[in-house]
């Protein structure tokens, strides 16, 4: 909603702000609409931080443009820049693979991704601290970290909450649960992003 090179608005009425100068363009991809987010920039929530979740899913339609180049792929992030405060959707440089960063409380997948090209991608993270990771649907890694309690941040999109590790690529669909999603849920969001790249892909 609204325009997104300017400000996001989610269906629970959060709104996003852009926090730099440039870095988001709106797009169209086959008659598609995406936001292309070049690693300059990045949106923060503005109408209150996320506190802490007991457990959580984050999700996103994305792509990375070079998913092996250099440092800067935090694709969503909530938490404090500090060690086991992180909750972040990460694309690890070295090796491309759709992982979680806690910030020195990590879990590496085993799934790389390839560059441009869509993908559903899904972290979850249960009361325990039991962190999965999904790519397009099939599990593609999990362990357990510690993920210390944080106080309320800002949920941010394409960086970490200091501005940093800015993502090179782009967003068709996000979405965040204060659960882990059901595996009725969980169907329902696959088939949703599955449905959403075939049109992208058209």
């Amino acid at each position: 909603q609204n325009d997104p090179v300017l400000c996001w608005t989610a269906t629970n009425g959060v709104k996003f702000t852009k926090a730099s100068a440039s870095g988001f363009t709106l797009k169209k991809m086959n008659g598609a609409w995406y936001v292309d987010a070049d690693g300059s920039g990045y949106l923060r929530s503005t109408t209150g931080g996320q506190a802490m979740l007991t457990a959580w899913s984050m999700s996103a339609v994305t792509l990375a443009h070079t998913p092996t180049s250099g440092s800067q792929y935090m694709a969503i992030m909530f938490g404090n820049e500090s060690a086991r405060q992180r909750r972040g959707m990460w694309v690890v440089s070295s090796t491309g693979a759709l992982s979680y960063n806690g910030y020195a409380d990590d879990v590496t997948g085993s799934s790389s991704l390839s560059a441009d090209v869509w993908i559903d991608a899904t972290l979850t993270q249960s009361a325990a601290k039991l962190t999965s990771i999904y790519k397009n649907g099939t599990a593609a890694g999990s362990g357990t970290v510690t993920g210390d309690n944080f106080a309320s941040d800002a949920i941010t999109i394409g960086a970490n909450n200091g501005g940093g590790e800015n993502y090179y690529g782009a967003y068709a669909r996000i979405g965040f649960k204060s659960s882990v999603r059901s595996a009725t849920e969980k169907t329902a969001w696959d088939a949703h992003a599955t449905a959403v790249i075939a049109d992208l892909n058209a």
